[in-house]
């Protein structure tokens, strides 16, 4: 049986939270039972806990699935439309190869030297990889922590296979610095059509979102069928107790 961790609940309001979860999560083991879910599982004790775990899983497959509405057409396009800005807005993006240098004049002779290969990964030099991601209000913004913003703007002005440069920048730890661009990728963000986004997750989110509005009804429901009493002296009891059991 699954276990509640009082430790972990330090809030009340919280415990309450995790007490209803928690029931919701025994009336499905409880109806996954009563529907023969378990027929096919075999039971030992010390295993017990996941092999429940598995009867919710297969309670959510088969009976919350089943209990969803119809996926049609006019529902995809109804949540593609109540959507369409928060979830099927592709980013745009852009990924840089660069080669930089710390003075214009060193950069302007690596730039030379570049020009007898494809890219710029083949020629041995030291290449450092920065990509960005353009939102749908034109901000830039980089991929990965140590990915440099200054030259985003350069990214999204080029387009794939194009190359620029030296263009000077700010480097975080070596102060003022020229860099050579070669722009890998560059994919151009915009609105998902709706036939875009029906071909891509649109009944996969659907159906997504049918699901957690029925387990957050079977939440409500088992709120308002029960009422939990508040046991303050126990419940200061049990977490000195179970502070004690952690500590030892």
């Amino acid at each position: 049986m699954k276990s509640l961790k009082l430790l972990e609940y330090p809030d009340i309001e919280d415990l309450k939270n995790a007490v209803y979860e928690y029931m919701g999560y025994e009336c499905m083991i409880h109806k996954a039972g009563k529907l023969g879910l378990d027929k096919n599982i075999y039971y030992e004790q010390e295993i017990r806990e996941p092999l429940e775990r598995e009867l919710v899983i297969l309670f959510n497959k088969t009976i919350l699935r089943e209990s969803l509405p119809e996926i049609t057409e006019e529902r995809l396009s109804a949540f593609y439309n109540e959507h369409k800005e928060s979830r099927y807005y592709k980013k745009g993006r852009a990924v840089l190869n660069v080669v930089r240098a710390d003075t214009r004049e060193k950069a302007e002779a690596l730039a030379k030297k570049l020009q007898a290969f494809d890219s710029f990964r083949q020629s041995g030099f030291p290449v450092l990889i920065q990509s960005f991601r353009m939102d749908k209000d034109g901000e830039i913004l980089p991929a990965r922590q140590p990915d440099i913003v200054e030259l985003g703007r350069y990214a999204f002005e080029m387009q794939s296979g194009e190359r620029k440069g030296p263009v000077a920048f700010n480097h975080p730890e070596d102060g003022r610095q020229f860099a050579l661009l070669e722009c890998k990728e560059r994919i151009q963000g915009g609105q998902l059509t709706f036939e875009q986004a029906r071909h891509g997750s649109l009944e996969k989110d659907l159906v997504a979102y049918l699901k957690q509005k029925n387990e957050q009804k079977l939440l409500k429901d088992l709120r308002k069928k029960y009422t939990i009493r508040q046991y303050p002296e126990y419940l200061e009891q049990r977490l000195q107790e179970s502070i004690t059991k952690t500590s030892s």
